[in-house]
C-alpha cells in the first residue's frame, strides 16, 4: 500500500487516566531503554527514578506499554525494540521532518498528538526533498504547508504508525511530521509520549 501513516483509536485505560494528576509534580524527563521483546522488564526505564510515583496507575501504565512493544513486535517481527517514555510540557520538534527508521510507534496518553501532512502527495514531495537534506523549496513548501494541505493531529490515546525513510521501498515516500505545534491555550499543557523503534545494532 502507499499508505505511510496509520492509525488506530484506542482509548486509555481507567487507571492510566489516574497517573495524570500525578505527573503534574513530576518534571520533565525522557526514558529510553532498548527491550528484548522475550524480557519486557518496564523497570529499565526507571521512571520511578525520575519521580513518577509508584503505585497501580504506574504499573498500569508500564503494562500498557508492554502490551504496545508486543503489538510492534508482532507487526514488525523485530526481537529488539527501543523503548522512549517522555513528559514534557512544551514542543519538541515543531518542524516538519521525516524518520530515518523503518517504522515508529507513537501514543500521546495525555495532551496533544503527534501531527502529519495529511496530503499523501504533498507529504511525499516533501519526503523526496528531505531525503536530500532539503533546500530553499522545501523551506517554501513546509512554510505553507498548512495553507495547502489539512495537518492531521493525532487523538490522545490513539496509536500511530509512520513509515520513515529505512522502511523498505519508503525511501522519499516517509511521511512528513512533527510534533504538535502548540496553541496559545495548549501552552505548558503535559503531555506523555511513547515512542517505539526498531532497534539496529
Amino acid at each position: 500500500t502507499e499508505n505511510s501513516v496509520y492509525t488506530q483509536k484506542r482509548s486509555v485505560p481507567k487507571e492510566v487516566q489516574e497517573l495524570r494528576e500525578l505527573l503534574e509534580v513530576v518534571g520533565d524527563f525522557s526514558s529510553t531503554s532498548v527491550f528484548n521483546v522475550t524480557d519486557l522488564d518496564m523497570n529499565k526505564l526507571q521512571l520511578r527514578e525520575y519521580g513518577v510515583p509508584d503505585g497501580p496507575q504506574l504499573v498500569a501504565f508500564e503494562k500498557d506499554v508492554a502490551m504496545l512493544v508486543k503489538d510492534f513486535a508482532v507487526l514488525t517481527g523485530l526481537e529488539k525494540v527501543a523503548v522512549q517514555v517522555t513528559l514534557t510540557r512544551g514542543t519538541m520538534c515543531s518542524k516538519l521532518h521525516v524518520d530515518n527508521v523503518g517504522l515508529r510507534l507513537l501514543r500521546t496518553y495525555f495532551g496533544p498528538g503527534t501531527e502529519w501532512v495529511a496530503s499523501p502527495a504533498l507529504s511525499r514531495v516533501l519526503s523526496e526533498s528531505l531525503r536530500f537534506g532539503g533546500n530553499s523549496i522545501t523551506d517554501a513548501l513546509k512554510a505553507l504547508v498548512s495553507t495547502i494541505s489539512p495537518i492531521e493531529r493525532a487523538e490522545q490515546g490513539e496509536v500511530v504508525l509512520l513509515k520513515g525513510q529505512a522502511f523498505p521501498g519508503a525511501m522519499g515516500r516517509a511521511i512528513v511530521h512533527r510534533s504538535p505545534l502548540l496553541s496559545s491555550s495548549e501552552q505548558g499543557q503535559l503531555r506523555l509520549l511513547v515512542k517505539i523503534d526498531d532497534f539496529m545494532e
